[in-house]
């Protein structure tokens, strides 16, 4: 609830206290208190001042259902927790101290004592007075009985009697009163100086004015602060924009920024702190690679260093044979640290299951295309098949990848928009305009990639590398001669194939990560064309005036907001200058 006035006399905050009560208790009449707060400011030329009105802390008998003392209590402990505020520890003379809740609070909330004040009330209410109550209180020592010693102490003040109020009595001739009260003999053991509210006042004004120098070196650096803050918001905001021509200077200002800092980010340069771009992309990247390397293919395959199968196989050991019984036949190996075989006659042959259904593979699928070639050769369309059943997952790789780029180049190009862009409206519209573009780099990418799997999965293995030769010969030199003399020529044909799809396997793998990181995603969402290449100079002075007034024109609302954060710094300038001549 908020609403001006001009003067601010009791009739005035009766009036909004009453207004604030009937919004408040509108939901729930029967709850007593609710965490909704009433605050009455007050400012002017000569004084600046803020009541606020909390409520108390005394223990009673309450129903389960009733929240009223768990909402006091957070209440009242959100304000005393404010290091600038000082504390007025208020119990009265006619309650029992023990009920009070308040020595809890500031406990937690002032350890060091510092903004402490103590303060009894109802002083003129007190029918008895003993040293085990009021005095023991007063005293402000554990010796003598206080439940609470503060740094500050106590004071005991009275209060206004109901006639009093009624007829507005004024706070001298109620000074008065009180201190005639204290007058009496049997209050003569408390200090001089600590009775009555003149001299709490006293008292707490010199308080306020220690604590506040304290303040004033952090106070001055949040001005500061602040200040900064504000100068960087009207910074983004801009001049006010009336004219066409100041609305294309600031449109102009607003992409030579967005350039800027988008060729940085690709350039390891400024990247949001929360959203790093570069090394993001450059950790897909390479994970992306990794996988194409390390995912599990349908059946395993040997390389042409390692594979067991090309390397050693056990003297005087039987022939491997590719029937269902028995499994491949292979010798345990070592390698040494140059990776060269080193073959062990000690060792007992082993069976390798899973090279054994790799070769049966193989043969699976040899025989679907056998008796259309000559003796001796293999239907081209064999490597294809084998090639295209291995890297089924090569798609759901290179897409995962496109997706998690261009999320991040997303999240990153408006980031960017929202770091130089102040004014609301024209960053909705940015953004709005950069969304379009980024789903067009997407399907660009995605239409990039479909091509990419249609050229290596679906047409005949094709490679001008000249690794391919050098490596499959490679390969086959690397077979034990003995291997050899122990198979017939159709398992000598396995071998070859099985070698010839590793080999390329290799190759095409490397061609198919490099096509994707730099035609589908570097080209599409890194480059010009991609969200952070969307914004130029070239695209703004295609703009014409209608779509500029569109674009970098002020609302209302713009008009309003940098109206408001002028006068703001005007009041921080002001602030500053006050602190500095204290």
């Amino acid at each position: 609830m908020h609403s001006g006035s001009s003067s601010l006399d009791s009739e005035v905050v009766k009036s909004k206290i009453e207004a604030a009560g009937a919004l408040i208790n509108e939901g729930d009449p029967e709850t007593s208190l609710r965490s909704d707060v009433l605050r009455i400011e007050f400012s002017g030329p000569e004084e600046n001042f803020q009541i606020t009105d909390i409520p108390g802390l005394v223990g009673h008998r309450r129903t389960e259902r009733d929240i009223t003392p768990r909402i006091s209590r957070e209440i009242i402990q959100s304000y005393v927790n404010q290091p600038r505020m000082i504390i007025l520890g208020v119990v009265d003379a006619v309650t029992d101290f023990d009920r009070t809740h308040v020595f809890d609070l500031i406990d937690k909330a002032d350890k060091e004592g510092d903004r402490t004040v103590g303060v009894v009330t109802k002083c003129d209410q007190v029918q008895n007075l003993g040293e085990e109550g009021l005095f023991a209180l007063m005293s402000n020592s554990k010796d003598q009985g206080c439940p609470q010693p503060l740094t500050h102490g106590w004071f005991a003040v009275c209060n206004r009697s109901p006639e009093d109020v009624q007829a507005k009595k004024d706070i001298t001739a109620q000074y008065e009163t009180e201190e005639d009260m204290f007058k009496d003999t049997r209050w003569s053991p408390l200090p001089a100086d600590r009775k009555g509210a003149r001299r709490l006042r006293l008292f707490l004004s010199r308080l306020l004015n220690q604590h506040v120098k304290q303040e004033f070196p952090k106070i001055k650096s949040e001005i500061i602060k602040k200040r900064n803050a504000v100068e960087a918001a009207l910074e983004k905001l801009g001049e006010h924009r009336d004219t066409v021509q100041a609305q294309r200077f600031y449109v102009a200002r607003i992409i030579q920024e967005y350039q800027e800092l988008a060729r940085n980010a690709l350039n390891d340069g400024w990247s949001s702190s929360n959203l790093p771009l570069q090394p993001a992309v450059r950790k897909s990247r390479v994970d992306f690679t990794n996988q194409l390397a390390t995912a599990q293919l349908k059946y395993p395959l040997g390389h042409p260093d390692k594979d067991i199968a090309h390397n050693a196989i056990p003297k005087n050991a039987s022939p491997p044979s590719f029937g269902p019984s028995p499994p491949v036949l292979f010798a345990n190996y070592q390698y040494s640290n140059s990776g060269k075989v080193i073959e062990n006659d000690t060792y007992d042959p082993v069976f390798d299951e899973s090279a054994c259904r790799t070769y049966e593979w193989i043969d699976r699928e040899v025989a679907k295309f056998s008796g259309a070639e000559l003796p001796g050769q293999v239907d081209p369309r064999i490597i294809q098949t084998l090639f295209q059943q291995q890297t089924q997952h090569w798609a759901t790789l290179a897409q995962s990848h496109i997706e998690e780029v261009g999320d991040r180049v997303k999240r990153h190009s408006n980031s960017i928009l929202q770091k130089i862009c102040g004014d609301q409206d024209m960053l909705y519209r940015l953004k709005k305009y950069l969304d379009g573009v980024h789903e067009e780099a997407m399907s660009a990418a995605k239409n990039e990639l479909k091509d990419l799997l249609d050229d290596e999965l679906e047409q005949r293995p094709l490679t001008f590398s000249p690794l391919y030769r050098r490596e499959l010969d490679s390969c086959r030199t690397k077979r034990n001669q003995q291997l050899f003399k122990q198979f017939t020529a159709d398992k000598k044909r396995t071998f070859d194939i099985h070698d010839e799809l590793v080999t390329y396997t290799l190759i095409a793998q490397a061609r198919f990560g490099d096509n994707v990181c730099m035609q589908a995603v570097q080209r599409h969402l890194l480059g010009r064309k991609g969200p952070l290449g969307a914004f130029s100079t070239a695209w703004l002075s295609k703009l014409s005036d209608e779509e500029i007034q569109t674009l970098g024109g002020e609302s209302k609302e713009t008009i309003a907001e940098r109206q408001s954060l002028m006068e703001s710094k005007k009041k921080l300038d002001e602030a500053l200058k006050e602190i500095e001549k204290a």
